[in-house]
């Protein structure tokens, strides 16, 4: 009896947040009891986590055809997002099935005999779970990023189970994603930021995905056609600066959409691997001869490079975006002289001659003075 009268309170003073309309229709009844549906107004909060920008959502016209369900709402006024604005508020219709609260409290308090097993389990249950519409149906617009035409097609969105939205302002939130819309979407999931900008490209199913410096999670990208599971090859093309342009073939796997780099192939993703890259912070001058014959430029994380301490380089720059990365040249049989952090470093190596470029890890010893040579393929202590 006292859960019964928690779910009266709640009835009470939930229902006149809304505007009641008129028009109802029978519904089943609770033993004696009647039941109706009505149609009420509320606000429901929608978040836009599709990869579009230009999304816009409207009252869907196949509303009044289902309605009466009790299954479905539909919003009221036109919601527009954009590149700055993700989330929008909008009025909803729904309907509820509804009934006198002193015929409810009657037949609740009556003798167990006169109320059925499946009518108590009904009466006993949360009314804001059956208040709740379970979709909504929408006009969704947009622009069609490989024709650049305008697309009109009808939604349901499914209201978002777990979210417990704060005071009478907002009754129930929901999400659109591009699944939603049906749209080709390839995902790359990058656990931490790279640092620097690149980009992968497969000409055959016209896909180009770039991944910025700082992006993190699970990226989102469009396709025009979804690419079967299977192996495919890729052309990376790496962000340098001073107008180097580094690119490298590479091998993905694709699984249910999902883009997973070989490890054993170029992989711009390894910077992103903390566990690839260590440093006790004991620093060492490392001599790094360049045993090429073409001028090369190293790239080296800036947080490996030891601090207060001068270094003799013959060009340094800022690489990437802001102070993450540090970029020295070497001319052919050269030698660079660096203070670097006892560590395993990830390094990007360029050869400006035969416009390679190689992802490398340099090994530092806890020596107070380490040499290595730069040979093809890989560092080599000496």
């Amino acid at each position: 009896m006292k859960k019964f009268f928690g779910i009266l309170f709640v009835f009470v003073f939930f229902v006149p947040i809304f505007l009641m309309a008129q028009e109802t229709t029978p519904s089943r009844s609770i033993s004696s009891l009647p039941i109706e549906m009505k149609s009420f107004v509320g606000n429901i909060e929608i978040e836009n986590k599709t990869i579009l920008k230009d999304l816009v959502l409207r009252e869907s016209p196949a509303y009044q055809e289902n309605y009466l369900s009790g299954n479905f709402g539909t919003i009221r006024n036109r919601i527009e997002f954009s590149n700055i604005v993700n989330k929008s508020t909008a009025q909803f219709t729904f309907v509820s099935r509804v009934v006198k609260i002193g015929d409810v409290y009657q037949l609740a308090t009556a003798p167990t005999t006169t109320c059925a097993s499946s009518d108590s389990a009904l009466l006993y249950s949360s009314i804001l779970k059956d208040v709740k519409a379970k979709k909504l149906l929408v006009q969704a617009e947009f622009t069609n990023p490989f024709t650049g035409e305008r697309v009109k097609k009808l939604l349901e969105i499914n209201f978002d189970q777990n979210s417990e939205p704060d005071g009478d302002d907002i009754l129930a939130r929901a999400t659109i994603t591009s699944a939603d819309l049906g749209l080709n979407v390839l995902t790359l999931k990058v656990e931490s930021p790279v640092g620097f900008t690149f980009s992968l490209q497969n000409k055959q199913w016209n896909v180009n995905m770039v991944i910025k410096a700082n992006d993190k999670g699970n990226l989102e990208f469009l396709a025009p056609a979804m690419m079967p599971d299977g192996v495919y090859d890729f052309i990376c093309r790496l962000g340098l600066p001073n107008g180097i342009s580094g690119e490298e073939r590479v091998t993905a796997f694709i699984s249910k959409g999902e883009v997973i780099l070989e490890k054993s192939s170029f992989n711009p993703l390894a910077f992103a691997d903390e566990g690839k890259a260590t440093f006790s912070g004991k620093r060492t001058l490392v001599k790094m001869r360049n045993t090429r014959n073409e001028d090369v430029t190293v790239f080296i994380p800036d947080e490996y490079i030891a601090k207060g301490r001068k270094t003799e380089v013959d060009l340094r720059t800022d690489a990437f975006e802001g102070v993450t990365w540090k970029s020295y040249n070497i001319a052919p049989g050269k030698t660079l002289k660096l203070r670097l952090k006892e560590s395993s470093i990830p390094t990007i190596v360029y050869g400006n001659k035969f416009k390679e470029t190689k992802i490398l890890y340099l090994p530092i010893g806890s020596k107070n003075v380490y040499g290595v040579n730069l040979r093809r393929d890989r560092w080599e202590s000496r």
